[in-house]
């Protein structure tokens, strides 16, 4: 890595960069003993052929979108047609060799969204796949669900309300001091062009940019964007219905509806990010880690009727919510 690299922090680690993220917050002085992971464009090809690829991660219309090869280190990350990753867990490296021609945004985005959430799985973290804001300037609440269920929409919302932005679609959560906390990601949301079209007006501060990637039409928000300075302690954990499954209905049917026990874990367990499945002793230490989480934070579903108008009220029930069982 050379000396001149650029230094970022985004969930909680230290990230040595080869290329300009301006996505991220530059990394701060002085903080003293910090895990660290360096990222750099690959001269040539890569240091190994695959061993054993992995069954592959689909789109919803059945295209492979991603695979990986995990069976030695450094292990790989294909994105066909777009890059390959190799991702050495030992040595806390991640180096890029994209197909040509492939902008450097879809790379930081592959890298942002996709890369380096496996990376901290990989490890042994625990990594959901949902969005999390700062509610009220002092709690944590996680939106959780599947692909197109609305979590970067609905994290959208609140913060236009004025919740402050911890992480969008991955969630790292750790220890501090006893609690279990969310460590903030960087200041965007990505959003589809009718989110953007029926949030970002002239009353909010929010202001959508290029899209994340040459190949995805969502809008990376970034302007007007406030991210968490620190880990924030979670409050609350809330799952969506997914596309299929949402409910519609009047404005006032916005439910909350808590979730307990083995119930819990199983509603949580979906929404692990993880590119791939691992053995039974990796299964294990998930359960482990969603009982902890599930039973140190109340887990409920949020269920809300799928119109733009119902999204200002999903502030108030959170903030309800809130108070009611801090009372």
């Amino acid at each position: 890595m050379p000396i001149n690299c650029c230094k970022y922090d985004v969930y909680g680690i230290r990230l040595d960069a080869g290329i300009p993220f301006p996505e991220l917050r530059p990394a701060l002085g002085g903080r003293g003993r910090v895990q660290r992971v360096r990222f750099a464009l690959a001269a040539g090809s890569l240091e190994r052929p695959p061993v054993r690829w992995d069954p592959p991660r689909l789109t919803p219309s059945g295209m492979v979108w991603a695979r990986t090869a995990t069976g030695k280190q450094p292990c790989l990350v294909e994105f066909p047609d777009l890059a390959t990753f190799s991702v050495d867990l030992r040595a806390g490296h991640i180096g890029v060799r994209p197909v040509h021609g492939v902008p450097v945004r879809t790379i930081r985005h592959l890298f942002l969204d996709s890369v380096l959430p496996m990376y901290l799985y990989e490890r042994g973290d625990l990594v959901l796949h949902g969005n999390g804001v700062v509610h009220g300037g002092r709690s944590a609440v996680l939106l959780l669900g599947p692909a197109m269920a609305g979590k970067s929409t609905a994290a959208a919302a609140l913060c236009a309300a004025g919740s402050t932005l911890l992480a969008d679609d991955c969630v790292r959560i750790t220890r501090r001091s006893g609690r279990l906390v969310g460590m903030p990601g960087y200041a965007g949301l990505r959003l589809w062009a009718d989110s953007t079209a029926n949030l970002l007006d002239g009353a909010t501060r929010l202001r959508a940019g290029r899209s994340v990637a040459h190949y995805a039409p969502h809008k990376r928000v970034i302007a007007g964007m406030t991210l968490a300075s620190a880990p924030v302690g979670l409050a609350r954990v809330y799952v969506l219905d997914g596309p299929s499954v949402a409910r519609r209905g009047t404005r006032s049917d916005i439910r909350i509806e808590r979730v307990g026990g083995a119930d819990a874990i199983e509603l949580l367990l979906p929404h692990l990010f993880r590119l791939r499945t691992r053995g039974m002793r990796r299964l294990a230490s998930e359960l482990q880690q969603l009982t902890t989480l599930a039973g140190e934070v109340p887990v409920s579903r949020l269920l809300y009727p799928r119109r733009w108008s119902a999204l200002r009220g999903i502030d108030a029930a959170i903030a309800a919510d809130l108070a009611i069982r801090d009372s």
